[in-house]
């Protein structure tokens, strides 16, 4: 399981301040608006398990003492918060402590840092893109310093955004970016090694109320100091008296953001977007200029309410492993959306939500993601290798697999939508560098075709492909197909360059011949010029 995924259940578990406040009409919607009886951390009363997704919130800034999982019928540790490498409970010489940081990197104009939030353009629908104007970081929530002597990331907060051409669904013009850099600490190198990058753009609306930053109480029990905040699910940002209320996008707007990473980040990524287009400068020694452009797309979510005593064992290690976080009283629980098991946990619920989604959410995010096994062609994260990424309720969390000579990639999900009849039309977009394909296959610089194949479930779907190769880059996409569980097939063939006739010279005595063809050769009787 990704780390990360516990640090949204423990961010998530904090109180939010002002929950009781209206919504706004186009605010996202959530699992946890789901109706339930309260819960417990300890496993009493109702639990609601969804999927929970990277791309649900904004994220924030944290160092952490992560416990190690458990087995059947174990129970895991507490996640313990430090306010900085100085902090005697992050103490780096405890053998055996696995200490991990989420960092939200900061704006280019705020800081010095070589690692910073670029710029952001947006397109209405339709439109042309269009430069967004910075309004500059959230003004409150949690820093943690940035430690030169370990490697530590100094850390910014969400960097906000105005783009007066492109409203969202909410009718708002301001969105939100968060790019955060996940590191673990390495006893042996006593560094911090980056092991995982997300970047998410949501949509926001400014919501005033009895909202609180995130903050560090150092009055507090050592490694409990962590206070304020709220659910990530909810608001994109906390301030003190502010929220920023995530609302869905306007289909059809285009995103394309521009940010500077660490040359430690490379491999593939993966994300929730439709039709990206993507360009790597890496001139700097510093980092590498990462351009991503694409649409948001529609993703069909899971919210199952069952009591506690009802859960088989089986969803009672699931609970233990994935955490729980609380909302209004209500207890929710589940994997990420990526998670190794997310196919058993979707096939589990599948009859209890009668095979049909509780809700829909839209979203923009892009994350590091391990290469699929078959090839080391897949294994290189010295540079950028490609981008996967699909609308499916849960997927495979790697990049596709090399098996028999096809790139295989697994998606599962609901069959409906929430009214319980309109089937869920799939997304699926790989893009896939052309000197990956060409070591994949062996193949020489020759253009490349291939055909993408949507198999397994409960049909055949049948699926708009696209496929074409630019500026080095291989696209790959299926478009409409339906759910259960599906493979996205990928295979791919060198086209064959034309073959090129040539005119020679045959001769015989006093009489001369030219042929022309594909092979020529001199009729019998004749010699070559």
């Amino acid at each position: 399981m990704k780390a990360s995924h516990n640090l949204i259940a423990g961010l998530a578990g904090l109180l939010m301040l002002g929950s009781a406040l209206p919504a706004f009409a186009a605010d996202r919607y959530n699992p946890m608006d789901t109706p339930a009886q309260p819960g417990t951390h300890q496993g009493t009363g109702q639990v609601i398990t969804s999927i929970v997704d990277g791309g649900g919130g904004g994220g924030e800034n944290d160092l952490v003492i992560q416990p190690g999982a458990v087995e059947a019928g174990g129970t895991r540790g507490e996640w313990l918060h430090c306010y900085g490498s100085g902090d005697p409970t992050c103490d780096y010489n405890k053998p055996g402590i696995d200490i991990l940081s989420w960092v939200i990197l900061p704006n280019c104009s705020n800081t010095s840092s070589p690692y910073c939030v670029k710029s952001l353009e947006v397109a209405a629908p339709g439109e042309e893109l269009k430069p967004a104007e910075f309004l500059g970081e959230a003004k409150k929530g949690l820093i943690i310093p940035g430690d030169p002597a370990t490697g530590l990331i100094q850390s910014g907060r969400p960097s906000l955004f105005d783009a007066t051409n492109a409203a969202n669904a909410g009718g708002s013009t301001t969105y939100s970016v968060t790019v955060v850099a996940t590191s673990h600490f390495n006893q042996g190198t006593r560094q911090y090694q980056i092991t995982d990058l997300n970047a998410s753009i949501v949509a926001y609306k400014n919501e005033a109320g009895q909202y609180q930053a995130s903050y560090f109480d150092k009055s507090q029990k050592p490694g409990m100091a962590r206070r304020g905040g709220g659910d990530m699910s909810v608001c994109a940002f906390y301030e003190d008296g502010n929220c920023g209320r995530i609302q869905d996008f306007t289909s059809g707007t285009r995103f394309k953001l521009q940010m500077v990473i660490p040359k430690a980040v490379g491999g593939w990524f993966q994300g929730r977007m439709k039709d990206p287009q993507i360009a790597v400068d890496s001139s700097s020694t510093l980092g590498n200029a990462v351009t991503i452009e694409a649409e948001p797309v529609t993703v069909p979510r899971m919210a199952v309410v069952r009591n506690f005593s009802d859960y088989t064992t089986e969803e009672k290690t699931w609970f233990q492993n994935n955490g729980s976080w609380g909302s209004g009283g209500k207890i929710g629980t589940g994997p990420l959306a990526g998670q190794y098991n997310v196919f058993d946990v979707v096939d589990f619920y599948r009859p209890f939500a009668k095979d049909t989604a509780s809700g829909v959410q839209t979203f923009w995010y892009l994350g590091t993601v391990m290469g699929g096994p078959g090839s080391p062609c897949l294994s290189d994260t010295s540079k950028l290798m490609g981008v996967v990424t699909t609308n499916a309720m849960g997927f495979d969390g790697r990049s596709p697999a090399f098996e028999n000579g096809y790139l295989n990639y697994r998606v599962t999900g609901f069959h409906f939508m929430p009214d319980g009849t309109t089937p869920v039309q799939g997304t699926y977009d790989l893009l896939m560098s052309s000197d990956a394909a060409r070591c994949l296959y062996g193949f020489s610089k020759a253009p490349i075709s291939a055909t993408v194949s949507v198999v397994g479930g409960d049909s055949n779907s049948v699926a708009t492909t696209v496929v074409s190769e630019k500026n080095g880059w291989l696209k790959m996409a299926a478009y409409g197909f339906t759910f259960s569980q599906k493979t996205l097939s990928v295979h791919m063939t060198q086209v064959k360059a034309p073959a090129v006739k040539k005119t020679i010279t045959c001769v015989k005595g006093k009489v001369t011949k030219k042929v022309t063809a594909i092979n020529a050769s001199c009729p019998a009787g004749y010699q070559k010029k």
